[in-house]
């Protein structure tokens, strides 16, 4: 419920409570101090740690017994969340960190459908996205600020993973004109896909489908090829630009496109920008599964399903 509504928590083990120091309403263990203890409804402590908590209570602090989820939320509202969403999304999970002079805020869309919101923080400065997975960065648009919050558009495919990183040294500018990016043209490429080999050169199939429809490849672990070639007109390598929606992935995509690494996507997250030409383009993506198969002796969903699309998009923010 707490993750589900945005609220960054910790779990706390009992024995933390000894290493504990009380001031001013927080409870401070370690680097980190905390204003409101949840209490589980079948937590038993030691008379010891319940005297710290009457001692937090004394100073200030707040106790919240759980019982029951709707319940703890009402006991919350009095509690400002440190981020705010608009409109609410319960597959977005965060956590906020101070370090080094930034305020980092690192998003998760847990959820199967892609997380379009505006999102509203207690902070101020220049804002960039951290990409984690490759380690690049790029500016983020601030849309909007006052005198004690700011706010920025979130984009979030399912699964991914990306940090907000605030540097509090920097003035935060709004960008008045900004827009989100607009789809212009969606075209299905789910045909005329050939499954084959890497290591054989062997073709399984000319159509896209699981690895476990393949006789001999029920119960595979390793990496399978899939290539499609394709014409793209003059008109499709302007100044937009192309992403690649596989779709449903079974684990792990790498994507090749005329032979440029567009790069590798995890758990889920399926969509690349690709780099066309005028003309034959070819585009191949190397798929690994899991151990599951080999170690398990199972037959797990492996390979791609689809639908595939390509997105033109255009570079407008």
């Amino acid at each position: 419920m707490l993750f589900q509504n945005q609220y960054d928590f910790n779990y706390l083990e009992d024995r933390l409570l000894s290493e504990a120091r009380i001031e001013n309403g927080k409870l401070n263990i370690g680097e980190s101090s905390y204003s409101v203890i949840i209490r589980m409804p079948d937590h038993h402590l030691s008379d010891a740690q319940e005297e710290i908590l009457r001692k937090f209570i004394d100073s200030g602090g707040q106790v919240m017994a759980f019982s029951v989820a709707e319940r703890l939320l009402e006991q919350l509202t009095g509690i400002n969340s440190d981020v705010m969403i608009e409109p609410t999304n319960d597959d977005l999970r965060y956590i906020h960190v101070k370090k080094g002079g930034h305020d980092f805020y690192y998003l998760v869309n847990e959820g199967g459908n892609a997380i379009n919101t505006n999102l509203t923080i207690n902070t101020f400065g220049s804002a960039e996205w951290w990409d984690p997975l490759t380690g690049k960065s790029r500016a983020c648009p601030i849309l909007a600020k006052t005198d004690k919050a700011m706010t920025i558009p979130l984009h979030l495919e399912r699964r991914e993973g990306i940090v907000l990183a605030i540097e509090s040294d920097k003035p935060s500018v709004v960008e008045s004109n900004w827009r989100p990016s607009q789809i212009l043209e969606r075209i299905d490429i789910s045909s005329d896909w050939k499954l084959y080999n890497p290591d054989s050169g062997e073709t399984l199939s000319n159509k896209l489908t699981g690895w476990a429809d393949i006789s001999g490849y029920e119960k595979f672990s390793g990496m399978l090829s899939y290539e499609r070639v394709f014409e793209a007109t003059s008109d499709m390598t302007d100044d937009a630009q192309w992403i690649l929606d596989l779709g449903d992935v079974c684990d792990f995509a790498e994507v090749y496109c005329n032979g440029v690494n567009c790069g590798v996507k995890l758990w889920g997250l399926s969509r690349f920008v690709l780099n066309l030409k005028s003309g034959k383009n070819i585009l191949r993506v190397n798929v690994t599964n899991s151990l599951a198969n080999k170690f398990g002796k199972e037959s797990v969903r492996s390979g791609i399903y689809g639908p595939i699309f390509m997105e033109k998009q255009d570079k407008t923010s």
